[in-house]
């Protein structure tokens, strides 16, 4: 177990930097797709909390959502609970696709946010499995019983617990019958790409759910290059406040 944690900090700590998109596609692409990472930062809790994000291209990148350093006390929630606070970043990741997908149906600068998304998840399904595996066995010599939990077993048990995870988060999220993400099928076991294809959900939602609020950002972006955190915020209130009153004038 100690192995595949020991991989799963590394690549969280080398992907929650900062969120880019490949230089070489449209300035409003560009624009949509930091835009969605930026207000994942916000909406989901355990998120990296942000710091600015930009459309101005640097080398090989368009644009960047840059993130505040860990603190003490993140990296020991992230040393504690992996999988709970690694999550986030898959979600985060997948924000991109879903604002340009979201916006002009297809998506563009994804390949880096894939890879980094789809690494995360097999280390998180690895870790869990090796955490069942510790556990059970822990459980066995406390017991003195020297009964063995088949593989699939093993698969089941981490499987529950990472779409445990994941069914909180929606719902801390504010997520339409977050109960709905991950299969209500005990017997599946969790694939990376199924974790993948399930953090995807989570951001689709919520952004589907604030796309005013992408609509805002990503076109203050588009004038002025670069916002930092407190200037997304203030966006995502005004609208939030927007929304609210032409709700009201409906009624």
């Amino acid at each position: 177990m100690k192995n595949s944690l020991k991989k799963l900090l590394l690549l969280v700590g080398l992907v929650s930097a900062t969120c880019f998109v490949e230089a070489g596609w449209g300035l409003e692409s560009t624009a949509y797709h930091e835009a969605g990472h930026a207000l994942l930062s916000l909406f989901v809790p355990q998120c990296r909390s942000l710091d600015r994000v930009n459309i101005i291209p640097n080398g090989s990148t368009a644009g960047e959502c840059i993130y505040l350093p860990m603190s003490d006390e993140e990296k020991g929630r992230l040393r504690d609970q992996p999988t709970s606070q690694a999550l986030p970043l898959i979600i985060g990741l997948t924000a991109g696709r879903v604002a340009e997908e979201l916006v002009f149906g297809r998506a563009d600068g994804y390949q880096s946010d894939y890879k980094y998304a789809t690494d995360l998840a097999q280390l998180i399904c690895n870790y869990e499995i090796s955490f069942s595996a510790e556990r059970d066995f822990l459980i066995q010599k406390k017991e003195n019983t020297a009964k063995e939990f088949s593989a699939k077993q093993l698969h089941v048990a981490s499987s529950e617990r990472i779409r445990g995870h994941l069914r909180n988060l929606a719902k801390s999220a504010d997520c339409p019958s977050p109960y709905n993400y991950g299969s209500n099928d005990t017997e599946q076991m969790y694939s990376s790409n199924q974790l993948v294809k399930d953090c995807y959900q989570v951001a689709t939602d919520v952004l589907r759910k604030n796309r005013m609020a992408l609509d805002m950002v990503a076109q203050k972006l588009l004038a002025k290059k670069e916002l930092n955190a407190n200037q997304v915020r203030a966006l995502v209130h005004n609208a939030t406040l927007t929304a609210n009153c032409r709700m009201h004038s409906r009624l």
